[in-house]
């Protein structure tokens, strides 16, 4: 019998140097560039760590059901994802300093599309359980969930405006609640809206320029797909849209108040650049061939 215990014992201690190490490894990965991959198995997808410098990998989910959708805190020591574990998707959070793996969402309506709100603390996902796609906001910290969209529609697609300490927090997203599809505006800790895009065609894919002054979104209000910036300062429209082309596919500059997105001018998918402060465009790619995905 005791040396039944002291088996059991070894093996305890075991485990529970094998959990420190890897918690420790964890925490040597966090001071490298790190990588996050979700490949697909023929059993489930898992959410995996890989430390480019080392080739370190740390699988994260470590759960039969498929966990995926990973997104970093912008400080680096959690990762929220979507796991399937309790029989439907859900939103996790793991912390890398202990290895917790904490439900935020905790209903058994579909949770999907995480996203970190700039301070760290909140998060932001879309959850089903009001009988529509709902936009709710997680405080980490007092553990309280808020639905900030609140309205008989499919409000989806949450993007956090930039980090900004002299602009409230608030989330960009496309609704339906109009009968169409439309961009809006909600502040986080006020509840007040603001829908930018304002007209009975579908608008959709919204980004939020580097300062979170402007916004951009493509339209179908025009003779096919357009590119819209909307201002914040004088709450005006910008049509990017050039002459007899779709243009879409818009993304900001990370250093100032310039766009680029695909046009299909003179019947060809060209990369195009517009300056705001010029009011001016560049056809950066400028060839024959298709040019895609800027």
């Amino acid at each position: 019998m005791t040396r039944l215990i002291l088996i059991i014992s070894s093996i305890c201690i075991l485990l529970l140097l094998v959990v420190a190490m890897a918690v420790s490894a964890m925490g040597q990965m966090q001071a490298s560039h790190i990588l996050t991959f979700v490949p697909r198995s023929e059993d489930n997808r898992e959410i995996w760590l890989v430390d480019t410098r080392t080739q370190v990998l740390f699988n994260v989910s470590h759960n039969p059901a498929d966990d995926y959708s990973p997104v970093w805190s912008p400080d680096g020591t959690q990762l929220a994802f979507v796991s399937e574990r309790d029989d439907n998707a859900e939103i996790y959070v793991y912390y890398f300093a202990t290895g917790q793996v904490r439900n935020i969402s905790q209903h058994p309506s579909v949770g999907s599309n995480p996203v970190w709100i700039a301070d760290g603390v909140k998060l932001a996902f879309v959850s089903r359980r009001d009988g529509y796609a709902e936009i709710y906001v997680a405080d980490l910290k007092s553990g309280n969930l808020t639905n900030i969209s609140r309205y008989p529609g499919d409000d989806i697609a949450p993007i956090p405006s930039p980090n900004n300490p002299d602009a409230p927090a608030e989330i960009l997203y496309t609704s339906t609640r109009e009968g169409n599809i439309e961009i809006m505006i909600r502040d986080i800790d006020t509840g007040q809206a603001l829908n930018i895009s304002r007209h009975p065609a579908d608008d959709y894919q919204p980004h939020w320029s580097r300062d979170g002054k402007y916004m951009s979104f493509e339209s179908t209000r025009g003779n096919g797909i357009e590119t819209y910036i909307y201002s914040r300062d004088d709450e005006t429209l910008v049509n990017l849209g050039i002459d007899r082309a779709d243009d879409y596919a818009a993304d900001w500059s990370p250093v100032d108040d310039r766009v680029v997105f695909e046009s299909t001018f003179n019947s060809n998918a060209e990369i195009f650049l517009y300056s705001l402060e010029a009011q001016a465009y560049t056809n950066l790619s400028n060839r024959e061939k298709k040019n895609k995905n800027p």
